[in-house]
């Protein structure tokens, strides 16, 4: 397990991945936002995957985050189903 100053977008683009941390794993996952400093493994076998990582020291990830109902306050947050694929674009 790692841990890093940023927060982690991750989403899947074509299969599911697994998230673990010290206290817990997720198993089908299609997105996640890891909190900063926030031990994890991601587990994941033929997904592709983007990963994106926010690394601030202003409070603006959160402020996003919060206005889109997104609640990381236990270190990750999670979608098991999206409604529609996301793709970020490099």
């Amino acid at each position: 397990m790692y841990a890093h100053p940023a927060i982690e977008m991750t989403v899947a683009l074509d299969s599911a991945f697994s998230v673990c941390t010290k206290n817990s794993e997720t198993n089908d996952l299609q997105f996640a936002i890891i909190d900063k400093n926030v031990h994890h493994r991601i587990d994941a076998e033929n997904c592709k995957m983007q990963l994106v990582m926010f690394e601030l020291d202003l409070p603006l990830p959160q402020v996003f985050l919060s206005a889109g109902e997104i609640d990381i306050q236990g270190g990750i947050y999670f979608e098991k189903d999206l409604p529609y694929r996301l793709e970020l674009s490099p």
